[in-house]
């Protein structure tokens, strides 16, 4: 009887993997994939996505608006000439915005971080500024007849030539601030109990 030689296929045997040479990689289903955002891709917290940092509002009515704890903070953020007169801006952050000549009579900015802001010409007559932060912020020519500044902050802050006529100053710290020129005239009479004002003071 004869034997009849049995022939086994060249190739890999199914569920065998190939041996050498690169292995093909199924691509994922659902569109490419990728490691990490693309580059120049603006990230989370990035002025570039257009969110509250850099904020431009130049010359913007907000009369009356509800701003509280808004965040309007940075240096890109131009608030110069905007209408706040009797907004609310209670806890709303500020810092280093640019609020040149902005007009924020009668507003509610008690407990708002305001360091390092510019508010230089910016009328704040009768503003309620209770607690507010305005350490290091420049206040030079700034209105601040009958404005509420109870326990607020102005340490370092520049008030040069600043109005601050029948202001509240009861508790303010006025550590460093720099009041040469400044109208306190008729000032709250209390308001020496705490506040302490820079050497050189006018």
């Amino acid at each position: 009887m004869a034997w009849r030689e049995r022939r086994y296929p060249s190739g890999p045997q199914r569920g065998e993997p190939q041996r050498g040479g690169p292995q093909r990689v199924e691509p994922q289903r659902g569109g490419p994939q990728r490691d990490g955002p693309l580059e120049n891709e603006p990230q989370r917290g990035d002025p570039q996505r257009g969110g509250p940092q850099g904020a431009l509002l130049k010359e913007a009515d907000l009369r009356q608006a509800h701003l509280n704890k808004a965040n309007l903070s940075g240096w890109r953020s131009n608030l110069r000439m905007a209408d706040f007169t009797r907004a609310s801006l209670s806890e709303a952050d500020l810092t280093m915005a640019n609020l040149t000549g902005a007009n924020l009579r009668k507003a509610n900015l008690s407990k708002a971080k305001c360091s390092q802001a510019i508010l230089s010409e910016a009328n704040l007559a009768g503003a309620k500024l209770q607690r507010a932060s305005l350490s290091e912020a420049n206040l030079g020519g700034t209105k601040l007849e009958g404005a509420d500044l109870t326990g607020a902050s102005l340490r370092k802050a520049h008030l040069n030539k600043a109005n601050l006529w029948k202001a509240e100053l009861w508790k303010a710290d006025l550590r460093g601030a720099d009041l040469r020129g400044a109208i306190l005239s008729e000032a709250v009479p209390k308001a020496t109990g705490g506040a302490v004002a820079s050497r050189s003071a006018a």
